[in-house]
């Protein structure tokens, strides 16, 4: 999973866009940041095997790395096609501000935050345009990536813990392996200068990218200018430009030529650990992990203390990793080669042949799914397999409503049981009453038989018989009473 962080231009507002069958589209100006996280699983340790197509733990909120800017606002919608719809937010991040109406002239990108409304259509336009081309008259791929989150800050904070961070160009991304990066990338053979779809592949974004002007994968056919680094005439194999007089780079912080590094974040040069060591220095003030040896394009990650770039590796597990140097295509052999340099050409040429067969299996496996889908559509078990589903579906239905009825039984019950627990105080406060209203009643009978019968009744007699009766009655109806409520 990725991290996202854009720390906004305070002095360009940002403007309101409007992409067509996107319900809520804006733009942010502002520096991207993208980091990932390894707390998960450690990619050193597991760099040989196979990422997983969707991460296990995601959220509907997905990001385009790099969008060419000659991309418009309705091209982008045609491109999305009917997932627009699903968009519930869209906002576009730049650099600088960008007319997305009509920006076909500038040699610029910018990148693309999506949330849809549901996890399932997440994984389907991931699934459906990660590494898919913006259109087929153009080289540039499309890199999307699950994030967790996407913070926008005024100002540059610390990273994320247990995060490094990654470059944002898409030819820096294309540097390192897939495994330390995390981006599943289309990995070119490079079976041609001439015909290398590196050399058209984002041609006029690697003009704006510090790494790729001091580092290019073709200097010649994409470098126009010089960088804007200390330089120094010399002749020399880290030279990158055109014309008569060559450019050569220097460390930032010594005069050093030779062994030269570039920061794959932010593009500071510093020299080796052999000469100055001010490329580790630079690691441990910024904690910028990659960096590229200009000349090799070999990427060295400073955190895990080894090669990480792609292409250039051992393929045998058993064995450290093994980096060659490219030679350059300006020199020439005048001496016969050693022993060591034969085995090394020759393990050179192993790798290239296990990327070759790992392109084929690859293109083999397409082939194959695509006829097992085929297939699957007309089989006619098809529908059966759909009916369980649905019968499934609707069981998980049924199971979610018996449990909310369930959950409202017992809220029920308890309430009866608080109900009785107070009728039944009540009871015992009524018979005690009843069994004192029983003494008085037998009190009263206990003195009236004690009282010697008078020869002729008198009316105070009288009075107290009638008054005895009518207690007698009340002490009845009250029993009564008692006994209907029980």
């Amino acid at each position: 999973m990725f991290h996202v962080s854009v720390v906004l231009n305070k002095t360009c507002p940002s403007p309101s866009i409007a992409i067509p069958g996107v319900p809520c589209a804006e733009e942010r100006i502002g520096q991207l940041h993208l980091y990932r996280d390894i707390s998960q699983s450690n990619p050193l340790n597991a760099r040989r095997k196979v990422l997983p197509l969707l991460p296990i733990q995601r959220a509907p909120k997905l990001c385009i790395l790099a969008v060419p800017s000659w991309i418009t606002d309705k091209e982008l919608s045609v491109f999305f096609g009917s997932f627009a719809s699903h968009i519930r937010q869209l906002i576009v991040v730049s650099e600088e501000p960008n007319d997305l109406s009509n920006n076909a002239n500038k040699d610029t990108k910018y990148s693309v935050f999506l949330e849809f409304d549901g996890q399932e259509t997440a994984d389907q336009f991931y699934e459906i345009f990660n590494g898919r081309l913006f259109s087929e008259s153009r080289a540039e791929l499309c890199y999307v990536m699950f994030i967790t989150e996407a913070k926008f800050l005024e100002q540059h904070a610390e990273s994320p813990i247990n995060t490094v961070e990654l470059p944002t160009c898409p030819v820096c991304v294309e540097r390192l392996d897939v495994s330390v990066s995390g981006i599943v990338t289309i990995v070119c053979s490079h079976s041609s200068p001439l015909t290398c779809v590196c050399r058209t592949r984002w041609k006029h974004i690697v003009k704006t990218c510090g790494v790729c002007i001091k580092c290019p994968t073709f200097a010649k056919p994409l470098i126009d200018s010089p960088s804007e680094s200390p330089v120094h005439t010399h002749t020399s194999p880290t030279t990158v430009g055109t014309g008569g007089s060559e450019t050569v780079f220097c460390c930032a912080n010594c005069s050093h030529i030779e062994g030269l590094w570039v920061c794959l974040i932010c593009a500071q040069i510093g020299c080796g650990r052999y000469e100055g060591g001010h490329a580790r220095d630079h690691f441990l003030d910024s904690m910028h992990t990659y960096a590229v040896e200009i000349g090799t394009q070999r990427v060295w990650d400073y955190l895990g203390d080894c090669y990480v770039h792609r292409l250039i590796r051992s393929a045998r597990s058993s064995e450290p990793d093994v980096v060659f140097n490219l030679p350059d295509a300006s020199e020439r052999v005048t001496t016969q080669p050693s022993e060591k340099q034969i085995r090394e050409e020759i393990d050179l040429v192993a790798v290239e042949y296990d990327h070759v067969l790992t392109s084929q299996l690859e293109e083999q496996r397409k082939y194959f799914e695509e006829k097992i889908e085929s297939r699957m559509s007309n089989s006619p078990c098809l529908e059966s397999i759909k009916a369980c589903q649905d019968r499934i579906r609707t069981l998980n239905e049924q199971t979610h409503g018996l449990a909310n009825t369930i959950a409202t039984i017992q809220r029920e019950k308890k309430a009866l049981e608080r109900r009785a627990h107070q009728l039944s105080g009540k009871i015992k406060t009524q018979e005690e009453d009843i069994k004192f209203q029983q003494e008085v009643h037998e009190s009263l009978l206990a003195n009236h038989a004690q009282i010697p019968a008078a020869p002729s009744s008198s009316k105070h007699t009288m009075d107290q018989v009638r008054r005895m009766k009518e207690l007698q009655n009340k002490v009845s109806q009250l029993m009564s009473q008692i006994e209907e409520k029980k």
